[in-house]
């Protein structure tokens, strides 16, 4: 049986940024077997199927049971491919990439998954972080730099910036340009020039970037030192976010057009309000709330306070726990949350710079009165 911890209270938001909006209270549930392994990414396909990868593969689940895909003849760690890292939703498809960079695609038709090519080209070894789509095809961010893939030919290009470890990729708001985050900062690319050049002054190895269009301002999570807010018209005001001085920010999922999820190495869940951003002065400071973690304080208890990726599946949140699994969290009264029961899921999109070719998901966030579930 799944483990479920009822939650019975409301997630009330403080500040004056936050005043009178609520989150929903959650239950939250483990499905097994994924209880205590290792999942390090979550993704969600077009039939609503939910993919997990661990050390061990790809499984697959459906709501009730868990098919297992696996790259090898064996289950052990010491598969020939590595273990598995990545696992994203691209080009109408699911792709994988291991740590010793072999990419693999499913193919639906033979319900497999099948090698495409290794991201390790001559003597660059490289392990594929994220994929980007594009009209040729998709382009890699590896720890070794850019690698193009092209759908024609099913062929790969050569490294562009072998001195970049990039992890995550998102488009620019000029329709031309990338943002990279990489593990020297944040960086502005060409595809035309190639060129890469500095976006900001924040320093270090950055994890995932999110843009704001509503507020034009870049979130970024960084490796050690948290949350920063960055003025896209001002790219000198940058805001540390309150609270996450020594914070490891791993992922940043919209739930919906005011809200942010930040997933985070050791803090758990946390959520903030992305509205009244951006003041006459600048940019206004914004607070957090805690979601979920291993804390016995927490509104929601977690078996594993890492978290190392978010899905947002309409009203629901599936949560990739590094060592603690898998969580599913759905709020405890359906009239919390407004969904779009037609939109396709949003999981991590521009958070890690994949996915761009699923819409958003229109969620709305519901302002509920303290004493009933009527919306007011």
């Amino acid at each position: 049986m799944n483990t479920i911890y009822v939650i019975t209270k409301y997630v009330t938001v403080l500040g004056s940024l936050l005043k009178g909006q609520e989150l929903p209270a959650y239950d939250i549930s483990f499905p097994e077997p994924t209880t205590g392994c290792t999942v390090r990414h979550i993704e969600i396909d077009d039939d609503g199927f939910i993919w997990i990868a661990t050390p061990n593969g790809v499984e697959r689940y459906d709501g009730r049971t868990f098919r297992a895909y696996h790259l090898s003849n064996t289950r052990e760690r010491s598969i020939t491919d590595g273990f598995m890292v990545k696992i994203k939703a691209a080009k109408g498809t699911i792709w994988t990439s291991t740590e010793r960079g072999v990419v693999t695609c499913y193919d639906p038709k033979a319900d497999k998954f099948t090698k495409k090519f290794n991201t390790s080209k001559g003597e660059i070894w490289a392990s594929g972080n994220c994929f980007y789509p594009t009209k040729e095809g998709m382009l890699i961010g590896t720890t070794s730099g850019l690698l193009p893939y092209y759908t024609q030919g099913d062929s790969i290009g050569d490294f562009v910036h072998t001195d970049l470890s990039i992890k995550a990729i998102i488009g620019h708001s000029d329709g031309k340009r990338l943002l990279l985050a990489t593990f020297n900062g944040i960086k502005i690319y060409d595809p035309v020039t190639q060129k890469a050049e500095p976006y900001s002054s924040i320093e270090g190895e950055i994890n995932v970037i999110y843009n704001d269009t509503i507020n034009d301002c870049l979130w970024v999570g960084a490796q050690g030192s948290g949350l920063y807010i960055v003025d896209n018209k001002n790219l000198e005001n940058i805001k540390h976010v309150s609270t996450t001085d020594n914070m490891i920010v791993n992922v940043i999922t919209p739930l919906n057009d005011n809200t942010l999820l930040i997933g985070t190495d050791g803090d758990g869940l946390l959520a903030t309000y992305i509205n009244d951003v951006r003041t006459d002065k600048g940019i206004s400071d914004c607070k957090l709330i805690l979601l979920a973690s291993e804390s016995n304080d927490a509104p929601c208890r977690l078996t594993n306070s890492v978290i190392d990726d978010i899905v947002v599946d309409g009203d629901k949140l599936w949560l990739a726990l590094s060592l603690g699994g898998m969580a599913l969290m759905q709020p405890k009264n359906e009239n919390n949350i407004l969904s779009n029961p037609e939109a396709e899921t949003y999981a991590d999109g521009f958070a890690f710079g994949v996915d761009v070719d699923r819409d958003m998901c229109s969620v709305f966030l519901f302002i509920l009165s303290e004493n009933s579930s009527t919306v007011v």
